[in-house]
């Protein structure tokens, strides 16, 4: 006799294949060795559930106040401890998995072990800590003991804003040159012995502007929601994007492999939209002044369409997970790829994103309070 359950698991499964007729929405080809995935269809929101483990930082956190925090300054080490890189202490901030403050990493100097101009920080799969430092031309680092390791000079121009220590070395964006007030910039990835450009990106011509109300004549600036270089690596992978299209390619041991792509129509962008991205206006640190919104809009100038990936960030078991591009007051929405480069689904709008991944299906994020304040946060995903 047949188990009961077993036959309406078997249903189940059924049910929830594809409907004969129905073409796969997931299409596969291959050029010159590189397989293309697109994913077509609307969006598939996931039963994925965020749930809150610890926080720091903020307004009414003395231990963390920090005034500016990216996610390129935040890095989580194999044993589950997060790392924060805090510029203006030249310091790093070392947090237990359940979040105290148990370390510091680092002080300001030009000796072993100190930083003058920290930029951005990666810890690799071994545990090491590593440090840009601008001032210092290269990698300050630490054992995952905490130790102080031999710097590692790089003589290649760092760009910036992020860098990641992998299995191979260290990825970073490297300027290549100007054009036409545009920059050009290499994704290359580098070590003591090798370096090699994975993908390269020209950005958006720079347009003089007038800014009256800050006493600006013929600035130049990039327009809004202008396609910048985003990308992601770990162990012997990258992510990387370069354009306004939904492409995400995806490149392993140096090689590019897969490009992954969704077929969603483009958002053109309208003055409305630049509007409200620019909100309250634009602040003008030169001099200390605050841009008003409409004057913004006029002297920027804004791109045709929204760029397709906004962020990306690669899990610990192969996922793709992509920050659609959008308007700074919308939601964020995150699409989830799998290994082979499918659309698994969408998380809830607003979801946090990953700065980085942390073992036992957490991840950490960068996030604002109130009062703007920055504040680390590390979620557990549940996937039922």
């Amino acid at each position: 006799m047949v188990n009961g359950r077993w036959l309406a698991l078997a249903a189940l499964l059924t049910a929830c294949g594809p409907e004969p007729g129905v073409p796969d929405p997931v299409q596969r080809s291959d050029s010159a060795g590189v397989e293309i995935v697109v994913s077509a269809g609307e969006d598939r929101i996931l039963p994925w559930r965020l749930e809150p483990v610890w926080r720091a930082g903020g307004a009414d956190d003395e231990g963390l106040a920090l005034p500016t925090l990216a996610a390129h300054e935040v890095s989580g080490g194999p044993d589950g401890h997060v790392f924060v890189l805090d510029g203006a202490g030249r310091r790093v901030l070392v947090f237990s998995p359940g979040g105290e403050l148990v370390d510091t990493l680092g002080r300001e100097g030009g000796g072993p072990g100190e930083l003058e101009s920290p930029m951005a920080l990666s810890v690799g799969g071994d545990g090491v800590v590593a440090v840009y430092d601008f001032g210092r031309g290269g990698l300050m680092r630490w054992s995952a003991e905490g130790e102080v390791l031999e710097a590692v000079r790089i003589d290649d121009l760092f760009w910036g804003p992020g860098m990641a220590v992998t299995d191979h070395g260290v990825v970073f964006a490297t300027f290549e040159g100007r054009t036409e007030a545009a920059t050009r910039l290499g994704l290359l990835s580098w070590s003591p012995d090798a370096a090699r450009t994975l993908a390269r990106f020209t950005s958006a011509p720079l347009r003089p502007a007038d800014f009256p109300t800050c006493g600006q004549q013929g600035t130049l600036v990039a327009p809004l929601f202008s396609p910048e270089l985003v990308w992601d690596a770990t162990g012997g992978r990258v992510a990387v994007t370069t354009g306004t299209a939904y492409v995400i390619d995806l490149y392993e041991e140096g090689n590019r492999v897969r490009s992954v792509r969704r077929d969603v129509p483009p958002r053109p962008v309208t003055r409305e939209m630049a509007l409200r991205h620019v909100g309250d206006g634009v602040h003008f640190g030169a001099v200390d002044c605050t841009i008003p919104p409409a004057e913004a809009v006029r002297g920027y100038g804004y791109g045709e369409v929204l760029p397709g990936v906004e962020a990306v960030s690669l899990s610990p078991e192969g996922e793709v997970w992509a920050l659609r591009g959008r308007v700074a007051d919308e939601p964020g929405r995150t699409d989830v790829f799998g290994s082979d480069g499918a659309y698994l689904g969408t998380l809830p709008p607003g979801s946090p994103f990953p700065a980085a991944f942390l073992p036992e299906g957490r991840i950490v994020a960068v996030e604002t309070d109130s009062l703007d304040v920055p504040v680390v946060a590390v979620y557990r995903v549940i996937r039922p």
